[in-house]
């Protein structure tokens, strides 16, 4: 019952940590779901795929981490491997992200791309502030940031 309750939890601090999303119901489907209460983590782990509204997530794994306050406290997402991110504006893809609900900044890294109707942005990271409402790329030593930009 306790990991039926914790899970129940993951689910809805999700819903509630996802950025002005708050009030959509979050489905998560994967091919493994295992929460480890001791270590605050709950991990969803083989074709990951999280949908909230208009919002698909992609990865091979996302893991949640939580604070004291138990798995309704999320503290960080986590999603490795093959990230894609869907919204009906805009398809972004990296090797890895991250998200934290408190500063509501999400960060994505590894050959970071970013597609819209109004172009192409790439990177080795991108990272969005969703309170400053900025987006921010940036690449490794002797790289460049690359953007076209359509009329």
């Amino acid at each position: 019952m306790t990991r039926v309750l914790a899970l129940v939890a993951v689910l809805a601090a999700l819903a509630a940590a996802m950025p002005a999303r708050a009030q959509e119901q979050v489905e998560i489907t994967a091919d493994r779901f295992v929460i480890e209460e001791n270590a605050n983590l709950a991990t969803f782990s083989g074709n990951v795929v999280i949908v909230q509204g208009t919002l698909t997530v992609h990865a091979d794994t996302v893991i949640v981490h939580y604070g004291s306050g138990g798995a309704a406290d999320i503290e960080n997402l986590d999603a490795i491997g093959s990230l894609v991110i869907d919204t009906p504006t805009q398809h972004v893809t990296g090797n890895e992200g991250s998200y934290d609900p408190e500063t509501r900044v999400m960060i994505v890294t590894g050959d970071v791309v970013s597609e819209s109707e109004s172009g192409r942005v790439t990177g080795k990271r991108m990272r969005v502030d969703f309170e400053a409402n900025t987006t921010e790329f940036e690449t490794e030593q002797g790289g460049r940031v690359t953007g076209v930009f359509n009329p």
